[in-house]
């Protein structure tokens, strides 16, 4: 009885694509058969708990609220899920509630889990979208060889009505976890940074280096004086990418214009997140350097002239 049992344990998981074999459907095939036993679906949107969101201040960083996520295996099979890459594998055999965190969150705005059922199974890539973004800055207090830091995007929204003012203005206002604001004042007319020349039949971007610093050959730098066209200073590459002054990224506690530079930015098609713009700028008021998305980039795109 127990060997019939096992047998249609098996093909009751081969119909379900996660059986790991060498035969088993494509991971996207996989996906969207498992996802009727998750709350919500992979691919669809996770948020973090009201409650968690409301008691923020007093309860404990931003990086710790939580959001929850559902899972019902199949009756008698059992998942093994991995919510982070630091963290061992857990077995999951009855409907059970899993958190996740908003540190878990990865720039794209995503969270990530992996699955398997069994350990020759390789497993699958589960992804869950949020509203939420990572932005990541160095502070001036911090050195150049220092690890950045996390900022939490809470929300995005375009305000192009600013009272006692007339004309319609291009300005995205940013409301970060722990009451930091910031205002994005995209200039009238976006004007490209000098272009790389073209590449027959093919399009290649150079990645430029990573905001710690460690991706390219030239790392951070405190003065001003580099070459605002090199992308071995940026992270985000020349091509179709615009540029403006860092003094239009605006902070809630900004200071007087000091040693600014420039803001590399473009209004869509940030890497693995296509619906939103990304921005990186170097030598604000407040930051030695800003990267992040930008989820509401999209409304400017969309807003008439």
């Amino acid at each position: 009885m127990k060997q019939v049992s096992r047998l249609i344990f098996v093909f009751f998981l081969i119909g379900y694509g996660v059986s790991g074999l060498s035969e088993a459907p494509s991971e996207a095939a996989r996906i969207e058969k498992i996802s009727p036993f998750f709350t919500p679906k992979p691919g669809g949107f996770a948020s973090l708990d009201p409650a968690e969101i409301r008691d923020q201040e007093k309860r404990r960083p931003a990086e710790d609220l939580k959001g929850y996520i559902k899972v019902n295996p199949p009756k008698g099979s059992c998942f093994y899920i991995q919510r982070a890459y630091d963290l061992p594998d857990e077995k999951i055999c009855k409907s059970s509630v899993l958190s996740f965190k908003v540190g878990d969150i990865d720039p794209s705005g995503r969270i990530v889990w992996r699955l398997s059922t069994s350990g020759s199974d390789q497993g699958i890539a589960l992804r869950w979208l949020t509203p939420y973004r990572i932005a990541q800055v160095i502070p001036y207090s911090k050195n150049e060889k220092e690890p950045r830091q996390h900022r939490i995007i809470k929300t995005c929204e375009l305000k192009s009505e600013i009272p006692g003012i007339q004309e319609k203005q291009r300005r995205l206002h940013i409301e970060l976890f722990g009451g930091e604001e910031w205002v994005l004042n995209f200039p009238e007319k976006d004007s490209l940074v000098s272009q790389p020349p073209p590449v027959p039949n093919l399009h290649i971007m150079k990645p430029g280096r990573r905001i710690d610093g460690t991706g390219g050959p030239k790392g951070l730098t405190k003065n001003t004086g580099f070459d605002e066209d090199d992308d071995d200073a940026w992270v985000i590459p020349s091509r179709d990418t615009y540029i403006m002054s860092a003094s239009n990224f605006i902070t809630s506690d900004s200071g007087p214009p000091g040693n600014i530079n420039k803001c590399r930015y473009q209004l869509k098609n940030a890497p693995e997140d296509p619906e939103s713009g990304w921005i990186e700028c170097h030598h604000t008021d407040r930051y030695q350097i800003v990267y992040t998305h930008i989820p509401c980039a999209k409304e400017i795109l969309q807003k008439k002239p």
